[in-house]
């Protein structure tokens, strides 16, 4: 069906979509992680190099918003990870 993936191969490249908002403006713990740039720094800074493609605010009608504080921002990123050379 589907190939493994080695996400240590030499060419690898990963996309990956987080979302980004305040904590302390955080109503609920429902909804997905805040993953800030210091996060994707300390979790992959040491073996990938980190590219950040898009900032995208998030819909009216996200989880995220829906259990933010109103006026809290809320987006969601993208970064490339590729190896660290």
């Amino acid at each position: 069906m589907g190939e493994n993936i080695d996400f240590f191969a030499e060419n690898f490249r990963i996309l990956l979509r987080t979302v980004h908002y305040d904590r302390k403006r955080k109503l609920s713990e429902a909804g997905p992680r805040s993953v800030s740039e210091e996060d994707m720094e300390t979790l992959f800074g040491d073996w990938t190099c980190i590219q950040h493609l898009e900032n995208i605010p998030l819909p009216v009608d996200s989880i995220v918003r829906k259990t933010s504080i109103p006026g809290s921002k809320c987006d969601e990123n993208v970064y490339l990870l590729t190896p660290k050379k």
